[in-house]
């Protein structure tokens, strides 16, 4: 057995998208000749909230050992300037560390490079190294640790949000700004500085990968390197074809997780509030899984939903199992395109086809989101209020017959997207590496 370090912020007992991706890593690596060392940060704590991602947890160093890899937790003592009271002093600590330059002074994660390094120091025989990002200061110590260590290692971009480098320009960072504040600002926090970086520390790897064909495009171009696709995929435990499951009593509408100002949600909602309008006994509800635990999310959609109240619930934060469990017992799955964007695979996606329900995408985004569920035979899509309205109405009366919407499920293409065919895919990456 190959052995290969993954160096990663998320993983479970963190109940979060990004924890599953390195999981199903460290999960099936083993099948296909490699023993998985995860060097990770302790999540020993309830996380109601984003804040709480941010607490100190853990006190030392817990090492478990699992079904072909382990696992190393280290104490994560939290952000540092967040620790104290005056607003005024943490900008002072903030500043000083950005003077500093390398800002390790009170970065957090740190902690997570030293004992990597600690550890590779020990094991000479772990000779491949997998970073997977957020956040990118991972990337600074893969450079670091495969300089030093003189070992290869890959830059893992886990999903559509991550890199710095153009995917996603942040039109406040490229805004001009004056004074020390703007100097400092631009000199070490702009968009071109979190770019300049991500390109220096990305060119030593090996290669990265990410989790759409557009991306990969996208990320070589800034980076210079040459990149593989491997998408997040669904566990294939969490979901048993053609199981009979309770539906809800009102035609029900699930979206899980964060929604994201760049969606167009509004086409959606927009339908339905002209559908309610028709229908004075329409039994329909919208319902977001998670979406209370988001900033802002309730307040926009409630503020789209006004005098319409009654057909969207938006519930708290819940875990993994009980959203699929939310999921399986809809009616409908809805994805939403991002404005302007055709390459955004949200992991939500791969999610929703393990359900093997149908799914609306409304907007569509023309793009991988309409492909691959057109290969999977469970998309329904629309671009317009009037489609949605259309399509919903269609939808709607074949629930008022009792009939389930019109699927042709390819089981084939279903299963190349578990999470084992995409780290059987990672592995193949790593034997052209390795050999």
């Amino acid at each position: 057995m190959k052995k290969i370090l993954l160096l990663s912020r998320a993983f479970p007992p963190r109940d979060q998208a990004a924890s599953y991706r390195t999981f199903s890593f460290a999960k099936h690596l083993h099948k296909f000749g490699y023993y998985p060392i995860v060097v990770t940060r302790n999540w020993n704590i309830p996380i109601h909230n984003n804040e709480d991602n941010f607490k100190p947890s853990g006190k030392e160093v817990v090492h478990v050992k699992e079904n072909g890899y382990e696992v190393y937790y280290v104490p994560f003592k939290g952000d540092l300037p967040n620790r104290y009271p005056s607003k005024m002093f943490r900008k002072l600590l903030v500043l000083t560390d950005i003077y500093l330059g390398k800002r390790d002074l009170f970065n957090a994660n740190y902690a997570l490079y030293k004992f990597a390094d600690d550890l590779l120091g020990k094991n000479k025989d772990i000779r491949t190294l997998l970073v997977t990002a957020p956040p990118f200061d991972l990337f600074k110590y893969g450079d670091r640790l495969a300089g030093k260590h003189r070992i290869q290692w890959v830059a893992d971009y886990r999903d559509e949000w991550t890199s710095a480098g153009g995917i996603h320009t942040d039109e406040e960072n490229m805004q001009k700004r004056t004074g020390l504040k703007g100097y400092l600002y631009d000199r070490f926090l702009s968009f071109k500085e979190q770019r300049e970086n991500e390109c220096k520390w990305t060119r030593s790897a090996s290669f990265f990968t990410t989790v759409s064909t557009e991306a990969v495009k996208d990320i070589s171009v800034v980076t210079g390197k040459e990149g593989k696709l491997v998408v997040n995929g669904f566990d294939g435990e969490h979901f048993h074809a053609g199981e009979k499951t309770e539906l809800y009593p009102e035609f029900t509408i699930a979206y899980a997780g964060w929604l994201y100002d760049t969606q167009q949600i509004e086409v959606l909602t927009n339908a339905v509030k002209e559908l309610a309008d028709k229908n004075k006994d329409l039994k329909l509800k919208l319902l977001f899984i998670g979406g209370k635990s988001f900033p802002g999310m309730e307040v926009r959609l409630m503020k789209l939903m006004r005098g319409y109240e009654k057909f969207i619930e938006l519930t708290s934060r819940v875990t993994k199992i009980e959203s699929i469990q939310m999921q399986m017992r809809s009616h409908l799955l809805l994805l939403c395109a991002h404005k302007g964007k055709t390459g955004i695979p949200s992991s939500k996606l791969y999610e929703y086809i393990g359900t093997r329900k149908p799914i609306l995408l409304c907007p569509s985004d023309n793009g991988v989101l309409e492909s691959t569920l057109k290969t999977t035979g469970q998309g329904h899509f629309c671009h317009t209020v009037e489609e949605a309205c259309s399509k919903l109405n269609a939808l709607y009366q074949d629930y008022l017959a009792g009939k389930s919407p019109a699927l042709n499920l390819d089981e084939q293409a279903i299963g190349n997207y578990t999470r084992e065919k995409q780290v059987e895919k990672l592995a193949g990456y790593l034997n052209e590496l390795i050999s």
